[in-house]
C-alpha cells in the first residue's frame, strides 16, 4: 500500500486532492503487478530482462559512438590551435600548464587531442618530460567534464555521484603528487622507466594497462572482500600480498645472491649507459646544441638505471 503519488505519474492516475491508496485494485494488479516494464516501443515484446539488456546496450553505443564523433570533429577543428597553445604553454608556469591543459580539454571534450601532441613532441626530444607533466595533469582534470555534462543533463544521483567522485579522484591525485617537488619526480622516473623497456621490449604497454587496470584492482577488490568476509582473512591476504610484492622489489632491485639485480637481467648495465648516450647525441643535434648543454637543459630525459 503506496500512495499514489509515490508510485505513479499524476497524470496516469489522478487522486485529486483526497488521500488515496492503490492496491489490491484491478488497475494496480495489470498496471503493476502484471505490467510488463517496458510497454511500448520496438522492445516491447522482448520482455523486461532482454529488452532492459538490449536497450542499455543500445544507448551506450549511441552514447559513445556520440561523444566519439563530436571529439573527431573538435580534432579537427581545433587541432591546428592546439598545437601551437600546447607549445607555448610548455614555456609557462607550471601551474598556468595546468590551467591550460583543463580548458584545452574541456574544450575539444578529449584528453587525447592534448597528449597527442604532447607525447610526439617528447618522444623525438623537442620537450623535457617534466614539461609536459603539468598539460598532461590538466588534461586528466578537464576529460572528467565530459561525464560532469553527461551527469546534469537528467541529474540522476547514481550519475552525478560517480562523475563528481571521478572529478575529484583527479583533482586530489594531482593535489597529492603535483605541488611538492619531491612527489613529482616520482611518476617522471617512472615514466621514464616504463619509456625504458618499452623502447627495448613492445609488449611493455600491454602489459602495464593489463596490471594496472585489471591485476592491481582486482587483487584489491579481492581484500575488500576477504575483509567483509573475515578480518583476519583480509589481514593474512593483505600481509601475503605486501610480502611477495617486498620481495620482488627486492629481487628487482638488489637480487639474491651474485647474479646480481633482476632490472640488469632484461637491459644490461651496458645497454642502458649506450641507449642513453645515442639519446643525448641525437636530440643535441636535433636542436642544434652541444651534449652538456642539452644534458643541463633536458635532464628529465636521462634514463634511470645507470
Amino acid at each position: 500500500m503506496v500512495k499514489c503519488e509515490d508510485a505513479l505519474p499524476k497524470s496516469a492516475f489522478a487522486c485529486g486532492d483526497d488521500s488515496c491508496y492503490l492496491g489490491g485494485s484491478k488497475y494496480y494488479d495489470d498496471e503493476v503487478t502484471n505490467g510488463n516494464l517496458i510497454s511500448k516501443g520496438f522492445l516491447a515484446g522482448a520482455g523486461a530482462e532482454a529488452g532492459g539488456g538490449i536497450g542499455v546496450i543500445i544507448s551506450l553505443l549511441m552514447l559513445s559512438l556520440g561523444l566519439i564523433g563530436l571529439s573527431k570533429s573538435l580534432q579537427k577543428v581545433f587541432m591546428g590551435k592546439a598545437k601551437a597553445v600546447v607549445k607555448y604553454s610548455t614555456r609557462m608556469n607550471d601551474y598556468a600548464a595546468i590551467l591550460v591543459g583543463v580548458v584545452l580539454t574541456i574544450i575539444v571534450q578529449s584528453s587525447s587531442v592534448t597528449t597527442s601532441v604532447l607525447v610526439p613532441l617528447c618522444g623525438i626530444g623537442v620537450i623535457p618530460l617534466k614539461k609536459i607533466l603539468p598539460m598532461t595533469v590538466g588534461a586528466n582534470i578537464g576529460t572528467t567534464c565530459t561525464a560532469l555534462i553527461a551527469a546534469f543533463v537528467d541529474l540522476k544521483f547514481g550519475g552525478v555521484q560517480i562523475a563528481i567522485a571521478h572529478f575529484f579522484f583527479n583533482v586530489l591525485g594531482m593535489l597529492m603528487w603535483f605541488p611538492v617537488p619531491h612527489l613529482r619526480a616520482l611518476p617522471l622516473a617512472a615514466a621514464r622507466l616504463l619509456g625504458q623497456y618499452a623502447s627495448v621490449y613492445r609488449i611493455v604497454p600491454g602489459i602495464y594497462i593489463l596490471v594496472s587496470f585489471l591485476v592491481l584492482p582486482g587483487l584489491m577488490l579481492c581484500v575488500a572482500l576477504a575483509f567483509y568476509s573475515s578480518v583476519i582473512l583480509g589481514v593474512i591476504l593483505l600481509l601475503v600480498i605486501i610480502g611477495v610484492f617486498a620481495v620482488f622489489e627486492y629481487w628487482w632491485l638488489k637480487g639474491f645472491g651474485t647474479a646480481g639485480p633482476g632490472c640488469l637481467r632484461l637491459i644490461p648495465l651496458e645497454d642502458r649507459q649506450r641507449a642513453r648516450k645515442e639519446l643525448i647525441a641525437s636530440c643535441a643535434k636535433m636542436m642544434g646544441v652541444s651534449e652538456e648543454e642539452y644534458v643541463n637543459t633536458a635532464e628529465s630525459l636521462t634514463w634511470s638505471g645507470n
